[in-house]
């Protein structure tokens, strides 16, 4: 049953982190509509950058905000740092996912400048195929409003997959 509040933690490593709502609506199995009161809470997490607290090991989301960071992850000397990190989230949390917070066009482009068009998308695919985690994305998405949207929606998912 989802309580009349939650928390949402929120890694203090994100550089542009999601903006929540004050509060959400969800609609349960009857049809009922019920109002979730949102609180933000700033914390060094430990896998992933969004998790409503205390249920971390239900439901955590990293989010990815460039196409250059994901080259810098899978295309560099740190892709054993970062496949570390994918794993760590898929063992540690039943229902883990990456937002990929990217232009479809940004994520298909050469930005290491020597791997080619689409070979960051191709590694980031099969790397998450790989470990069975899901992705989703939406983006750039850098304005306010459509950073609170996005916010709302990753909190919607945290909900769905953190409550029975």
């Amino acid at each position: 049953m989802v309580p009349s509040k939650i928390t949402i933690l929120s890694d203090t490593r994100e550089k542009y982190p999601l903006l929540f709502p004050v509060h959400i609506r969800i609609s349960g199995s009857t049809g009922a509509v019920k109002v979730v009161r949102v609180e933000v809470e700033q914390s060094v997490m430990p896998i992933g950058d969004y998790a409503i607290k205390g249920k971390e090991h239900l439901c955590t989301v990293e989010r990815k905000g460039s196409a250059r960071e994901l080259a810098g992850n899978f295309l560099s000397m740190d892709r054993r740092r970062a496949l570390n990190a994918f794993k760590r989230l898929k063992a540690h949390c039943e229902h883990p996912f990456v937002l990929l917070d990217i232009s479809a066009s940004d994520i298909m482009e050469d930005v290491s400048g020597f791997c080619g068009e689409g070979v960051v998308a191709s590694v980031l695919l099969l790397e998450l195929r790989q470990l069975g985690i899901p992705f989703f994305g939406f983006g750039p998405c850098k304005g306010n409003g459509i950073r609170r949207h996005l916010g709302a929606f990753v909190a919607h998912l945290l909900v769905e997959y953190s409550y029975e």
